[in-house]
């Protein structure tokens, strides 16, 4: 849920997960043997009531509430068209 209070938070946490995926992707690509393949990965940080997630590739962030299940992120498949247009454009 979108607060005003936290948002000087939520940008920082925005901003270091996305330079951890980013990071490690680098390190990849540097130092695979083959860094035409892909990777999937998901994480979950829970900082007091807020909770971010972030996902990369084929995965998905889910969580339970109530024993019902709560999607948190969405697939980042090239069958997506969104998707299929920032491959091409990489």
């Amino acid at each position: 849920k979108p607060d005003s209070a936290c948002a000087p938070l939520d940008a920082i946490v925005t901003a270091t997960l996305k330079a951890s995926f980013l990071r490690t992707d680098d390190d990849f690509l540097q130092s695979s043997k083959h860094p035409q393949h892909g990777s999937t990965g998901t994480t979950a940080l829970i900082l007091g009531q807020r909770l971010y997630c972030a996902n990369v590739g084929d995965s998905r962030t889910m969580m339970c509430r109530n024993f019902a299940p709560v999607v948190l992120s969405e697939d980042h498949k090239p069958t997506r068209q969104d998707e299929a247009k920032r491959i091409r454009e990489a």
